[in-house]
């Protein structure tokens, strides 16, 4: 390969990797506050593992294995190649007096499953679905990005709980909260990144 394109390929790895410590590098929170000002924060959730799969949501979120939540600590969640069902909790609370839209973004493009639970101020438990490979043709995923939720939060503090399994090489996660507008943003930096990182890999490919 010519000597210019691995430069070019480098500097393109380069800002790529500083692109992705760079949102790392926000502020990331266990319970955060939505107001009319929030654009969006990584998540720092408590962690629960199910090594035999056989934990519910109801049983999770009555506070049974309340004691046996470890924080998490960092928005970068690695767990190798553990075949356990990991149960995440977060909250959010919306400090206005009306619903807000907000986009959970999970940062992970090949999960095995990944399900999602919300229980509202007034107690309600609604079950927000489930992505994940086996689930083809899903509007929540894209090829740039991975998968995301699209929640709506009425006034006070919802609660959050993720179950998340991967057979598909190591497992890892980052959960991050957007706005709308900060969400539409990301997605559209991403194409071009994902856009440019393509383009690098054919020319080397040719010139190779």
């Amino acid at each position: 390969m010519p000597c210019f394109l691995r430069m070019l390929s480098t500097k393109a790895i380069a800002v790529i990797c500083f692109t992705a410590f760079f949102y790392l590098g926000m502020q990331a929170q266990a319970r955060v506050m939505v107001d009319s000002s929030f654009s969006s924060a990584w998540l720092v959730p408590t962690i629960l593992r199910d090594t035999s799969h056989t934990f519910s949501a109801d049983n999770v979120f009555s506070g049974v294995y309340d004691t046996a939540f470890q924080p998490a600590q960092k928005p970068f969640l690695t767990f190798g190649t553990d075949l356990s069902r990991y149960w995440l909790k977060f909250r959010v609370q919306n400090s206005l007096p009306y619903p807000q839209t907000l986009v959970l973004r999970l940062n992970r493009k090949n999960i095995a499953h990944f399900q999602l639970w919300a229980k509202s101020p007034d107690g309600t438990l609604r079950d927000l679905g489930a992505v994940g490979a086996p689930l083809h043709g899903d509007t929540r995923f894209a090829l740039s990005d991975g998968y995301h939720y699209t929640l709506t939060l009425p006034p006070g503090e919802s609660e959050f709980l993720g179950a998340s399994s991967n057979h598909i090489g190591a497992m890892y996660l980052a959960l991050q909260l957007h706005s709308p507008d900060s969400f539409g943003l990301l997605t559209r930096q991403n194409m071009v990144l994902f856009g440019f990182f393509l383009g690098v890999l054919a020319v080397s490919f040719v010139f190779s």
